[in-house]
């Protein structure tokens, strides 16, 4: 933060607010210290007094890997990427196949792209369940500002 004195901003309360709730959700606060916290919070003044209602709280711990990515990738490009990348290997695959490759699979071949679409697809299945989880009015005030 920035000196003890500086003026803050809602901007600046909300975080702070934020990060309280996340600590009750983790076990450090309880509510009605999260209330007691949050009310100083929204009082303060300068970042000093933000400064006091974080006070005594430990480090939260950090997420893990695949959510920290699915909150920097926005769910419709990772659709995107996923789309065309899957029409890439199907195209490489039709143009790559064997004509007669015998009797039982009528000239198709294996369709080995399959198996990379579906891995994939699975992230993306949990990357949309992820995304999903969080109301509306949150997912939308993240992304744009990427």
């Amino acid at each position: 933060m920035a000196a003890s004195g500086d003026r803050v901003s809602d901007a600046a309360r909300d975080r702070v607010v934020e990060t309280l709730t996340r600590h009750m959700v983790a076990g450090t606060l309880t509510a009605d210290e999260l209330a007691t916290r949050t009310d100083e919070a929204y009082a303060a003044r300068t970042t000093g007094d933000l400064e006091h209602a974080l006070r005594e709280l430990p480090r939260l711990p950090r997420a893990p890997l695949l959510t920290r990515l699915a909150d920097r990738v926005p769910l419709r490009a990772h659709v995107v990427a996923y789309a065309v990348a899957s029409a890439i290997l199907v195209a490489v695959w039709a143009a790559t196949r064997e004509q007669n490759s015998g009797p039982s699979d009528e000239g198709f071949g294996l369709l080995w792209p399959f198996w990379i679409m579906l891995a994939w697809g699975a992230l993306l299945a949990a990357h949309a369940l992820y995304a999903l989880r969080r109301p509306a009015f949150e997912r939308r005030g993240r992304e744009p500002g990427r």
